[in-house]
């Protein structure tokens, strides 16, 4: 019997790791722990789960309002 797999579509997580970052956002994780300390994204921390997660929303939202800025 065939295992069916399904590809997962980094677009439509709605939570990203800081590693998910680096690769699709280009952004270091000690970035993004920046951000999350002074205030400008919040952490979503899962039980029994040591790894941090970024809402992908938020995240886009900063990045726009920051190149908004610059243009």
């Amino acid at each position: 019997m065939k295992k069916s797999t399904t590809a997962i579509n980094p677009r439509r997580t709605a939570l990203l790791t800081l590693q998910a970052i680096r690769h699709e956002f280009n952004l270091s994780p000690s970035t993004v722990r920046d951000l999350v300390a002074r205030g400008h994204l919040t952490v979503v921390k899962l039980p029994e789960n040591r790894r941090l997660f970024v809402q992908r929303q938020a995240l886009e939202r900063l990045l726009n309002a920051s190149s908004q800025q610059v243009a």
